[in-house]
């Protein structure tokens, strides 16, 4: 009996380990440097899954100061070497408050990818506060709640925009954005909301707002505020700095933008300069990018002999992918013809899912559970088929 029983666990073992994706073997410790680069690594080590604490974190580091900077930024350049071979050796994680355990279903790779992306963004909104002397979120709201006549709540909680090209062309403004949400469930605004869905705004060292609505509120930005551009370097960053900001408040996934695509030629008027960003479309899977949509956008600027934009001419084409609405309630669905819509839509929507499956397999029963994990292997088993 006690035979059987042993022989039991072992097989249950056994199966746990291959049932739960993304274990990963213990790896060796890592050794943290010292001085001031070894303080920025130790705070940012407290950000850890499954809560990703960072306002506590971010206010500890914009509090270092001026002194700081470089180590800040020298940690920033480790890309996903500032999460250590010795975090995330685990994807089961205890919930705060003696809530229970969480398992997350990625491989540790993306774990990590996705902790460096928190720890980066972390980072880059501490030196912003550092340099610029002020929290722009702090900012934008307070500005929101000071407009005559009074405007409806923003419609969603505004955050610092990391975009690295923008702050280089734009040296002395900082980017919020604000999104209303849809995922992991999609939310429903009131009617009279006068805001967008996606919202970019600019502030200065000033604390002075700038809501950029649309296109052409952008062009007006740039030909009011980018240094004069007389040079195939400054036309470049101008188009990459153009193309990551417009993204903001076009109604899709961020595309990346193609290095082939960013050209500048001097012209007798002045400087043009062009590029792209695109993703699911051409020959080949192409780059993913959330929930699968795809599409391209691309700009073309003119800049007068003054240096000064002259004409912006932006095409933009879309085709939004798949987005998490039920799917998962469907997975045991009584008609097969149901449950396979439901499997479909997910394996299309890949990893964009991700969080969307984890909230629903945290409230769902042990049958839903392993309907989610069997799916979510499927997705993994996808895109390592094609490459992704």
């Amino acid at each position: 009996m006690n035979r059987t029983l042993a022989l039991a666990a072992l097989s249950t073992a056994a199966f746990l380990l291959i049932a739960s994706p993304a274990w990963a073997a213990e790896p060796p410790a890592t050794s943290q440097p010292s001085g001031p680069l070894g303080t920025v690594l130790s705070e940012l080590r407290k950000i850890q899954p499954p809560v990703f604490e960072t306002a506590t974190i971010e206010t500890s580091l914009a509090s270092k100061g001026k002194e700081f900077l470089p180590a800040m930024r020298q940690a920033r350049a480790m890309g996903d070497k500032i999460v250590g071979d010795d975090e995330l050796t685990t994807n089961r994680y205890a919930m705060p408050n003696g809530q229970g355990t969480t398992v997350d279903m990625s491989p540790r790779e993306d774990r990590v990818h996705r902790l460096a992306e928190t720890r980066i963004g972390v980072l880059d909104r501490a030196i912003t506060r550092i340099d610029f002397g002020f929290n722009p979120p702090e900012v934008l709201t307070k500005w929101v709640e000071s407009r005559e006549p009074k405007v409806a709540p923003l419609p969603g909680q505004p955050q610092s925009l990391s975009a690295p090209a923008a702050a280089e062309a734009f040296p002395d403004f900082t980017w919020c954005s604000v999104f209303k949400g849809y995922s992991p469930v999609a939310r429903i605004d009131e009617p009279q909301s006068s805001w967008p869905d996606r919202c970019l705004f600019a502030i200065d060292r000033k604390s002075n707002v700038t809501h950029i609505a649309d296109a052409k509120a952008l062009e007006d930005f740039f030909r009011k505020n980018l240094p004069v551009v007389q040079a195939e370097a400054a036309a470049t960053l101008a188009v990459q700095a153009w193309l990551s900001l417009a993204q903001t408040i076009q109604d899709h996934a961020a595309f990346p933008i193609e290095a082939a695509s960013l050209k500048a030629a001097k012209t007798d008027a002045g400087w043009t300069a062009q590029g792209r960003a695109a993703a699911g479309i051409g020959p080949g899977p192409g780059p993913r990018v959330r929930f699968n949509d795809a599409g391209f956008a691309t700009v073309k600027l003119a800049f007068g002999a003054d240096g000064k934009l002259k004409t912006a001419t932006e095409e933009v084409k879309f085709r939004p992918g798949m987005r998490p609405i039920c799917q998962s309630t469907k997975l045991l669905d009584p008609d097969p013809l149901v449950r396979s819509m439901a499997e479909q839509e997910l394996r299309w929507m890949g990893r964009s899912a991700e969080q969307y499956l984890k909230a629903r397999r945290a409230i769902s029963s042990p049958a839903i559970q392993t309907a989610i994990d069997r799916i979510w292997q499927q997705i993994l088993d996808d895109e390592r088929d094609f490459g992704w």
